[in-house]
């Protein structure tokens, strides 16, 4: 026998319409101009970065290291290159440079290359967010990634360009998922160490690895 829906079943919104009404209530959280976080990603990154450390890798201006103090963590390690030039006009016209810098962020002026070479042998949690797909801006990520014992990941590569480098979505996909919540800006992925047998791949991994990188966008998580 076909069952038959509600009404009020019938009048619910979609996913795109509940997805509207939830940024315009602010469920979705913006802290870059990247995108933000939904409240599900928002709780998940604040449960995965609740450590004594964590390195924000390619921090740029600090708007997400400053959130994950919020979030938990007791001190951030926020690591690129553009903090060597500090006295660089460009850098400090930014809007958000001349806001104050918490006591419980650390700045590393290192590329990828050096911290990697020069840096701790143990990075416990990292924090990769939007990174450059380009191998030779972010020489360096995939060996730090490397030395991570958990990866929390945000970025977005269902829209036709893959978020990050060939190198670090090859070293991600031979590791566990902990957690994966794909949304409409961004898809938060977290991962744990690395797996003996191969796994499936996720959606936005295997569209970061196909030459054709605009494939269906994984079933968003509800936002109401």
């Amino acid at each position: 026998m076909r069952r038959t829906l509600p009404s009020s079943a019938k009048n619910q919104p979609s996913l795109e319409e509940q997805t509207r009404i939830a940024e315009f209530r602010g469920d979705v959280i913006n802290y870059s101009h990247m995108g933000g976080l939904n409240r599900f990603q928002e709780e998940a990154v604040r449960y995965y970065v609740k450590k004594p450390w964590v390195y924000d890798l390619g921090a740029g201006l600090l708007g997400w290291s400053k959130k994950l103090v919020e979030f938990g963590a007791t001190t951030v390690t926020a690591v690129d290159s553009i903090y060597s030039y500090r006295g660089n006009n460009e850098l400090n016209q930014r809007r958000d440079w001349h806001k104050c810098v918490p006591n419980n962020v650390v700045l590393d002026a290192r590329s990828f290359r050096d911290f990697h070479h020069t840096g701790p042998t143990d990075l416990g949690t990292v924090f990769i967010s939007w990174p450059c797909n380009t191998f030779s801006k972010t020489m360096g990520l995939e060996m730090l990634a490397r030395k991570a014992e958990t990866i929390i990941y945000l970025g977005k590569s269902t829209d036709g360009t893959a978020c990050g480098s060939p190198q670090l979505w090859a070293h991600l996909t031979e590791r566990k998922v902990l957690c994966y919540l794909p949304a409409v800006r961004n898809s938060l992925i977290v991962y744990g160490p690395e797996v003996r047998r191969k796994r499936d791949w996720l959606t936005d991994e295997h569209a970061a690895l196909s030459e054709v990188t605009v494939v269906p966008s994984p079933k968003e998580w509800p936002l109401l």
